[in-house]
């Protein structure tokens, strides 16, 4: 079988299937509704670890791309992501009562959410500078 075809049989198996997106999404925001009130700091971590996995796939794609796109707007916001991600899970490791970072108080977690949201739109404000420019890649990351 070819790998077109292997893609389409999947693809065509996973619509066949018996429980459908929206009521997989259901169970998920049921489940982080319970873990809310079970306790916030397991909510907290889930809903942050969830916002840096999508953070890290915004980068893959956006890398994986970098040879298809015309310009480096997406490439710039990708490479953002994967910092902001790195940052946003600092942060959740930071909070309190983790014990990943002990000997801090609450000011540490809520300097490093500043400090995300600023890199995060920083980078959406001078990502349209890379529409007509070109990306050196190497800088990016060592700055």
């Amino acid at each position: 079988m070819r790998h077109a075809d292997l893609c389409f049989y999947t693809i065509k198996k996973l619509r066949r299937s018996s429980v459908s997106t929206p009521s997989w999404g259901g169970v998920v925001l049921l489940g982080l509704y319970a873990s809310s009130l079970y306790n916030f700091l397991l909510f907290h971590t889930l809903v942050e670890i969830f916002s840096v996995i999508v953070g890290f796939v915004i980068f893959v794609l956006a890398w994986n791309t970098r040879t298809l796109q015309e310009n480096h707007y997406l490439l710039f916001l990708g490479i953002a992501s994967l910092f902001t991600g790195a940052l946003e899970m600092v942060h959740a490791f930071t909070y309190k009562g983790f014990g990943v970072f002990p000997g801090h108080d609450a000011d540490l977690p809520t300097q490093l959410w500043i400090a995300f949201r600023y890199v995060f739109s920083l980078s959406f404000l001078v990502a349209p500078l890379f529409i007509t420019r070109t990306l050196n890649v190497a800088k990016m990351i060592a700055v």
